[in-house]
């Protein structure tokens, strides 16, 4: 079902390409189990509403929805069945609790990861991981039922996306089920030390299966308590294991404030940075955009991103600090650009993430700790090889020019086929004056904040 309003097609993203190759997949498996997928364009309540009539179904079941408009669709829904005689069930299948029974003593929603955490995992001792439900083996059709073309919908994302996508991914549920297994089986208690480091294989890569749902975070947790006492007390378990909890319970923990606050897509939780000033600087974020910006980190993370559709963990904070501290420009137009390029792109974890990098959200790291891109980048790129994989002007520069390559003379880069200004940009800003810049922007806001009545 794709309505238009909430996911236009006339704007593609990497994520769409996903949920095409994702639909291709599940549509092979109704094939085997005897029935076709029904493939629907146009106004969401109404178009569910008028097909669940024309076929004279006993009831219609879904996910409920947790982003504002995806509400507001439920509730048009609900109605419309409701006024037909159309039962309905809803579910909380993509998470692990309605949202609306987690709350504080006060009866009010979490603000803070920590105590959120600590209560998910207090529910998940006492009343254990929600089951699960078999897959059918057979389902029954409803005959000959019209419906769109999902090759000319995939048609209509592939050419607006990176042709590259399809040789990193796979989607669909049987592929991600085996990407999921052999990250528990190799990788899983190494993920603590390994996840910030740039390799595919340290990271699960499951971000983008588990919002399309071709893995559940109930599924995960049965598996990982099957081989781990992950709700005993007790008992201790790696660290990479209690890491990866944890980060299944902060995509949880995003999901909810936004649930409850869905101002945060793009106003911040801290009312005080609303009279921030950032900079309304195009040729910047450009620059940052198209991984221009003369330092060899954020190149080659933001270029990683427009081809592969995915950057890990540390390099989304090393150019999201970039360009919210150096260049001083809102993390909302960062968090645009991420929903437009991210095969995994999930509007809450995307926009509690940026708030939580740029200060400004409910949990956030503080606006001071602005990241070094240079210390960054020997920090973890030790070997260049990160950098040099996506920049590869830069492929023939010795080791200690890559992280910073502005610090040697124009004839030593030039002996290595490297042109400042030509073939690689000079940098678009020194970090050590945008700090100090960033830093003064920060004092003066909280000053003004203080004294204000």
């Amino acid at each position: 079902m794709f309505d238009d309003f909430l996911t236009p097609l006339n704007h593609p993203t990497a994520s769409d390409w996903w949920l095409m190759q994702s639909l291709s997949a599940l549509s092979s498996a109704f094939n085997d189990l005897g029935v076709s997928l029904i493939l629907r364009r146009g106004p969401y309540a109404r178009t569910i509403a008028d097909l669940a009539s024309s076929i004279g179904v006993d009831y219609v079941a879904w996910n409920e929805g947790i982003f504002p408009e995806e509400k507001a669709q439920d509730e048009a829904l609900k109605h419309l069945l409701l006024q037909r005689g159309i039962h309905y069930r809803i579910y909380p299948a993509n998470y692990l609790t309605p949202f609306q029974e987690v709350m504080t003593q006060q009866k009010t929603p979490y603000h803070l990861f920590t105590p959120f955490f600590s209560q998910i995992r207090s529910l998940l001792r006492e009343q254990g991981i929600p089951p699960l439900v078999p897959a059918p083996t057979a389902l029954r059709g409803f005959g000959v039922i019209p419906s769109e073309r999902l090759a000319s919908w995939h048609d209509e994302v592939a050419r607006a996306v990176s042709p590259q996508l399809v040789s990193y991914w796979k989607p669909g549920e049987i592929a991600q089920q085996k990407i999921w297994h052999a990250f528990v089986t190799h990788s899983l208690e190494q993920y603590h030390d390994s996840r910030d480091i740039y390799q595919p294989k340290n990271s699960s890569q499951l971000s983008a299966a588990l919002h399309f749902g071709e893995i559940s975070i109930r599924q995960i947790l049965h598996d990982l308590a099957e081989l781990y006492p992950l709700f005993r007390a007790e008992q201790e378990i790696p660290s990479g294991v209690e890491h990866f909890f944890r980060e299944l319970i902060w995509r949880e923990f995003s999901a909810y404030l936004l649930y409850h606050f869905p101002f945060l897509t793009d106003v911040p939780a801290d009312n005080d940075f609303t009279a921030f000033p950032w900079r309304h600087a195009a040729k910047a974020l450009k620059a940052w955009q198209e991984g221009q910006t003369g330092y060899p980190i954020v190149d080659a993370g933001m270029r990683q991103l427009k081809t592969m559709g995915f950057i890990p963990n540390r390099i989304r904070m090393i150019v999201a600090s970039f360009l919210v501290k150096d260049l001083l420009i809102s993390w909302t137009e960062g968090a645009k650009w991420f929903l437009d390029h991210l095969v995994d792109a999930d509007l809450a974890n995307n926009s509690v993430s940026w708030q939580w990098i740029s200060g400004t959200g409910f949990d956030h790291a503080p606006f001071f700790r602005i990241l070094n891109p240079i210390t960054q980048s020997h920090k973890f790129d030790p070997d260049g090889q990160y950098i040099k994989s996506w920049l590869p002007e830069l492929a023939k520069l010795p080791l200690s020019l890559v992280h910073a390559p502005w610090q040697a003379p124009a004839d030593v880069l030039e002996s290595f086929g490297v042109y400042l200004g030509e073939n690689y940009p000079h940098r678009i800003v020194r970090h050590d004056q945008a700090r100090t810049r960033a830093l003064k922007a920060y004092n003066a806001l909280k000053n003004s904040c203080s004294t204000s009545p």
